[in-house]
């Protein structure tokens, strides 16, 4: 329920499911204590950062954050691609929610799911590749957004990630776009990656005068 009324604007009740659905999952994941009540914990505490961060950044890091360290548990203790893609999931939320607040810890973030993402690229099966693939270039899209956004050489050199990488993750959301969003949608997105394309070359030529 928390979820529908999320995707339809009714941020405030669907709060409150996420609130009352967190109680349970503590609950349960306090007395079975077992890796999907813990997954399904870490998943609300996710939910309820994304929700928050409408009004209270300082409560969804605290969210995210509690969200990431249950992850990384899990990904410890079952060195799994789907546990490991949930705590590069959570690096990239915290990511999200302090874009404005602090830019630089944004980038730490991202890059933080990104080398996780190219972890697992090496390693995941081909059902699981493109679904990394996009993790990777969901996070690579943000970045190169805060590269656009960035007004002085200080927070460029902050990234290691080489911006030939961002151009190389947009082309694949190009492609993927046309096969898996629907077509009005996609025409929309198009456009606008295009546009943070043509921004990155500038950057990348920008940076080779250096």
């Amino acid at each position: 329920m928390g979820d529908v009324l999320s995707k339809v604007g009714v941020l405030n009740k669907a709060k409150e499911f996420y609130e009352a659905s967190l109680d349970i999952f503590e609950k349960i994941a306090e007395e079975i204590q077992t890796i999907e009540a813990k997954r399904d914990l870490a998943s609300c505490y996710v939910r309820l950062g994304r929700i928050t961060a409408n009004d209270n950044i300082s409560d969804a890091k605290d969210f995210l954050e509690e969200s990431l360290r249950i992850r990384e548990e899990l990904a410890y203790e079952t060195n799994t691609i789907l546990d490991r893609r949930d705590m590069s999931d959570s690096y990239y939320w915290l990511g999200v929610i302090l874009e404005k607040q602090d830019m630089k810890k944004a980038l730490d973030y991202y890059e933080d799911s990104c080398k996780i993402s190219n972890e697992l690229l090496e390693e995941a099966l081909r059902t699981d590749w493109v679904a990394v693939k996009r993790d990777l270039a969901r996070a690579y899209m943000r970045i190169g957004a805060l590269m656009e956004k960035a007004k002085n050489m200080m927070i460029r050199e902050h990234i290691s990630i080489r911006p030939q990488d961002y151009i190389e993750m947009l082309g694949f959301l190009l492609m993927k776009n046309r096969t898996m969003l629907k077509w009005q949608y996609a025409i929309s997105r198009q456009r606008w990656l295009l546009k943070l394309l043509m921004k990155l070359k500038t950057i990348v030529l920008f940076s080779r005068q250096m």
